[in-house]
C-alpha cells in the first residue's frame, strides 16, 4: 500500500521520543522535538538534502554505479522529506495531502536536469528558511508544500518511488537508532515488539503487518 502525508507525520510523531542518538542516549529532552528550534530542524533538513547532493556528485564522476546512486539517492531523499515534515510538523504547518510520490509524470518537463531540480529544491527551502523568525513562528503552509513538490518532483525524475524510498528509510532508521516505531506494508505505524524477525520479511505475504511485530 502507498505511503501517505498523514501516515509519515504520525511515525515522524511517534518516533520523536524514542529517537537515541549515537551513545544510545535520546536524542531530544522534549518527547515533541521542541528541544529543537525551527532552525535547527530546518539546518538537518538542508544537511540531508547535502547528502544527497554528495551522492549525486560521486555518481557524476564515476565512483557509483547507477543502481548504487538509485538505492543512496532514494535513501537521502527519503531523508530530506522525513525531516521537512518534522519542521513543518514543529511549526504546525503541513508539507502535503494525499500518497506520497503521487505526483506523477504528467506535466513533468524532463528537459530540466537533475541539478537544476536539486537547485530548485535549494530555492523552496529557502523560501521556507525565511519565514523561520527567531521565535519560530511560520505562517504559511505554502513554502512547505512548494519544498516537498521540488523533492518529488526530482525523485520522479530519477525514478525513485518517493513513497517506498521513505517508508524503506525510515525503518531503517528506526533499527538504527534503537526505535520500536516502523511503518507497515498496509501504510499503519507500529511498534515492533522485538521478537527478532525482520518486519521487512515477514509483511512480505502482502497481507499486512505481522502481528508478532506489531501491535
Amino acid at each position: 500500500m502507498e505511503l501517505t502525508f498523514e501516515t509519515l507525520r504520525q511515525a515522524n510523531v511517534a518516533r520523536l521520543p524514542t529517537f537515541k542518538n549515537s551513545k544510545g542516549e535520546p536524542a531530544h529532552s522534549e518527547p515533541d522535538g521542541s528541544d529543537w528550534s525551527p532552525a535547527q530542524w530546518f539546518q538537518a533538513t538542508l544537511g540531508e538534502l547535502g547528502e544527497y547532493a554528495n551522492v549525486r556528485k560521486k555518481f557524476d564522476r564515476g565512483d557509483l554505479s547507477h543502481e548504487e546512486f538509485m538505492k543512496q539517492a532514494g535513501g537521502e531523499l527519503a531523508d530530506t522529506l522525513t525531516y521537512l515534515d518534522i519542521l513543518a510538523f514543529r511549526c504546525g504547518q503541513t508539507i502535503g495531502d494525499g500518497k506520497i510520490g503521487g505526483r506523477g509524470t504528467a506535466g513533468l518537463n524532463i528537459e530540466i536536469s537533475p541539478a537544476t531540480r536539486a537547485c530548485r529544491i535549494t530555492i523552496a527551502l529557502g523560501l521556507v528558511a525565511k519565514q523561520i523568525d527567531r521565535s519560530g513562528a511560520v505562517g504559511r503552509t505554502a513554502p512547505f508544500q512548494n519544498a516537498q513538490g521540488q523533492i518529488s518532483d526530482l525523485a520522479c525524475q530519477l525514478g525513485i518511488d518517493l513513497g517506498a524510498a521513505t517508508r524503506h528509510k525510515f525503518n531503517e532508521v528506526s533499527d538504527r537508532v534503537g526505535s520500536p516505531v516502523w511503518i507497515s506494508y498496509d501504510g499503519r505505524v507500529g511498534f515492533r515488539r522485538g521478537c527478532g524477525v525482520d518486519p521487512e520479511r515477514c509483511m512480505g505475504n502482502g497481507f499486512g503487518p505481522c502481528p508478532l511485530c506489531y501491535e
